[in-house]
């Protein structure tokens, strides 16, 4: 009955020990003291009960105790003091009482745990207050306000935890290689980087988000690679920027309608997400929002989106049909390369920068479908869109920009609607399968490498318009026999049809000889070429360079 404490290494490595009675009267088990005790099973304790401390390593290694010894006026338990009680199966309550808690108290300890007090930060993951712990159940009770860096770092054997509803702080890591289900009530602050965040890198497969909560913070749930559903509440009306990042397992995801704004990166790299609808309120997609999303096969996006940003889509290539609504009047760069599938365009497409980087910059997409309301396609729209086999152009659109289908290599057939007044430069080069090209009255000017590198073609008929050709516009369509240029032609530019070695007939209706700016303007191949000219006109055309150098020069009458 005298005794007050029990000493540090008292018990050390019994391992015979299976129980023990601490009477009234101890106050403190020091460090050490039942340490390796490793067939104690049962620690009772007199009741009442005066114990205030117990010492650091204290039960450590304690591997059959089942019950935790905790009276109400323990006040300071140390670092490791029940390391590897693996065993227990009480429900521990910590309360403001505890003043102390030293790192790894409760390292791969089993059991519950209620904590009713804050809980103080570790410098370090291992430092954790928590670190590693055994628990299969933490419950956040209500006046808990704080949880601390590192807190339940590496806590590996959960099944559930709870946050409540006050809760204004939780440290960075707090529950990092956490796992089990998460139930969340409190708001989820932000974090400034990635692996400062509270749940960076935790395991939870599901995650609740309780009624009441309004946002979910920048890097809030990045990297917790084995979430694989979430519940967000109606009452959530902000997403942040890489909320969802790399959540590599998620399957699927459902938005509440009170959201505005997919921020940047919020669902990036969710490589198991098969299918998303965006709330109706949404009016911007932030950059990167869906980047190296590549099992997402079904995406819907509202009228009412009016931003999609920078490679908000990149690689998410298993997209079998997509529609871009009307509303959209800003589409990023490269905001949907390597995207696959169909896609239909309701909104005009604007131009991409001058480093050629367009909406659809290196997309593949098999088919595109235009919309009757659309009216542009913007510079290097569809830049590298080596997979386009098929493209529907709307008699509404009015311009069809610089670039818009480089090295479309895939493209068969096209047929330019009657709006549009000029092939600007660039506009079909390396469209290789480009078998054949409608070319409506309205077009009065051709431009520079327009179609260079279309050795699908066999013949190109210039309609009645036609007044100018640029330079190299048909260089190296290799495939290239006839050629026929109507009579409103007045220029051609320099190696407008050089390297084009199998044309056999050049038909010129312009009874005044078109100006050239080089000699080199049919190519090095123009002596086994025969021209057809007005007869009014060939004098003239016989005596004028470089026309004057075809191999043979008929008039338009002889060759009927």
């Amino acid at each position: 009955e005298e005794v007050t404490s029990i000493g540090v290494q008292a018990f050390d490595g019994c391992e015979n020990l299976q129980s023990i009675y601490i009477p009234e009267g101890v106050i403190m088990i020091d460090s050490l003291t039942f340490r390796n005790c490793t067939s104690l099973a049962t620690v009772t304790l007199s009741e009442p009960s005066q114990l205030t401390s117990i010492g650091g390593c204290a039960f450590e290694n304690c591997s059959n105790l089942t019950h935790i010894p905790l009276p109400e006026g323990v006040t300071r338990i140390g670092q490791f003091a029940f390391k590897n009680c693996s065993s227990n199966r009480s429900h521990i309550i910590l309360t403001e009482r505890v003043t102390s808690i030293g790192k790894g108290a409760f390292y791969k300890c089993a059991g519950e745990l209620t904590m009713n007090r804050n809980v103080p930060s570790g410098p370090f993951p291992k430092d954790g207050t928590f670190y590693s712990s055994g628990f299969t159940k933490i419950v956040i009770g209500d006046g808990v306000k704080s949880i601390g860096n590192h807190a339940f770092f590496g806590s590996d054997n959960l099944i559930s935890v709870t946050l409540p509803e006050g809760l204004e702080h939780i440290g960075k890591l707090a529950f990092c290689g956490c796992t089990g289900e998460l139930s969340v009530n409190c708001a989820i602050a932000s974090a400034a980087y990635n692996d400062e965040g509270a749940f960076y890198d935790s395991e939870f497969t599901r995650i609740v988000i309780g009624d009441g909560v309004t946002s979910i913070g920048t890097w809030a749930f990045c990297d917790c690679s084995c979430l694989i559903s979430i519940v967000i509440p109606e009452s959530v009306t902000s997403i942040e920027a890489y909320a969802f990042c790399d959540c590599t397992s998620l399957l699927s995801i459902t938005v509440p309608q009170s959201v505005t704004t997919i921020a940047n990166s919020a669902f990036a790299r969710c490589r198991s997400l098969k299918a998303f609808t965006i709330p109706e309120g949404v009016t911007t997609i932030e950059s990167y929002a869906f980047c190296d999303c590549n099992a997402l096969t079904s995406i819907y996006i509202p009228e009412g989106v009016t931003t999609i940003g920078r490679e908000a889509f990149f690689n998410c290539r298993a997209i079998e049909t997509l529609t871009l609504p009307a509303s959209l009047t800003t589409i990023g760069e490269q905001a949907f390369v390597q995207c696959a599938g169909e896609v239909t365009i309701k909104c005009s497409i604007p131009s991409g920068d001058f480093d050629r980087k367009g909406a659809f910059y290196n997309s593949e997409f098999t088919k595109v479908i235009l919309d009757e309301d659309v009216t542009s396609i913007g510079d290097y729209a569809f830049y590298g869109n080596s997979k386009l086999t098929a493209i529907t152009i709307p008699e509404g659109v009015n311009r069809i920009g610089n670039s818009a289908f480089f090295n479309c290599s895939s493209l068969t057939a096209i047929t330019i609607p009657e709006e549009v007044t000029s092939i600007e430069g660039f506009t079909f080069w390396g469209c290789s399968s480009l078998a054949s090209i409608t070319i409506p009255h309205s077009v009065n000017s051709i431009g520079l490498y327009a179609f260079r590198d279309c050795s699908g073609l066999t013949d190109i008929i210039f309609p009645e318009g036609v007044e100018r050709i640029e330079d190299f516009a048909f260089e190296k369509c290799s495939g290239l026999t006839t050629i026929t240029l109507p009579a409103s032609v007045t220029s051609l530019g320099h190696g407008v049809f050089s390297a084009c070695p199998k044309v056999l007939d050049v038909y010129c209706f312009a009874e005044s000889v078109p100006s050239t700016s080089s000699i080199d303007t049919f190519g090095s191949d123009i002596q086994n070429q025969t021209l057809h000219v007005p007869t009014s006109a060939l004098d003239n055309y016989r005596t004028t360079a470089p026309w004057s150098s075809f191999g043979t020069i008929l008039s338009l009458a002889e060759s009927r």
